[in-house]
């Protein structure tokens, strides 16, 4: 059991807490506890697995906040605690993850900004905060994230202001997805530069103006709930 270094236990029907005799498994290297019935808040022990490359719990009862230990876990590649119970800020201390590749926490309750750390995790392709109770600005520092290429999806959020210019920047991004927030202004030119974006959906804000002449290559699906905003594809439908 110590020297084990992968534990699949995805899709089952396990409940309660983690157990702490997995704080030993210090070659442990990939975790998956996807799809169970696990609650309580996620262990700091697992701050001490420094080779984890993979934390899956996904789909669980987790709850309580973020434990910051986690950014001792430098190794992880994928992080994904989405759909689960979870609350709070999301800590600093997840910028000490610069190999992360994927980060999933949508569908719990994080509430906050996005903080600033957020531009430490160059290596990210997908990225989903999506429904959850983060609020204010899109950081500007998102737009330094140009390994982004599966996902961006910051929909179901309180975000409020200007779609900002720095996405013009994620030239590798196939999925953008900004939809149900409260933000406000035009839709930027740039979007329609980004060459690899093959969906868009920025529906259900507060934008408005004309629709740039390159964002006819989009379904008006892509913009609808923007009483504001005019122009095709929208135009048709307005």
């Amino acid at each position: 059991m110590l020297e084990l270094n992968l534990l699949e236990l995805s899709w089952n029907k396990l409940t309660g807490g983690l157990p702490a005799e997995l704080a030993k498994c210090m070659h442990l290297s990939h975790l998956d506890l996807n799809n169970n019935h696990f609650s309580g808040p996620i262990p700091g022990w697992f701050g001490d697995l420094c080779g984890l490359g993979e934390l899956k719990l996904s789909f669980n009862e987790f709850n309580g906040t973020i434990t910051s230990r986690l950014g001792n876990c430098t190794s992880l590649l994928t992080l994904s605690l989405d759909n689960n119970k979870l609350w709070g800020s999301l800590p600093r201390q997840l910028g000490n993850l610069v190999s992360l590749n994927v980060l999933y926490l949508q569908k719990n309750n994080f509430s906050g900004l996005i903080p600033s750390f957020i531009k430490n995790c160059e290596k990210l392709y997908d990225l989903r905060l999506s429904y959850n109770s983060l609020t204010s600005s899109i950081p500007v520092d998102i737009g330094k994230i140009g390994n982004l290429q599966v996902m961006l999806d910051l929909s179901g959020n309180f975000f409020s202001g200007s779609i900002p210019f720095s996405l013009q920047d994620l030239m590798m991004l196939k999925f953008l997805n900004l939809s149900n927030n409260q933000l406000s202004g035009q839709v930027p030119d740039e979007i329609g530069d980004l060459r690899s974006l093959d969906k868009l959906n920025l529906s259900n804000n507060f934008l408005q103006g004309q629709l740039p002449l390159n964002a006819s290559k989009w379904h008006w699906i892509s913009f609808v709930g923007n009483p504001g905003l005019s122009g095709k594809p929208l135009a048709p439908y307005s």
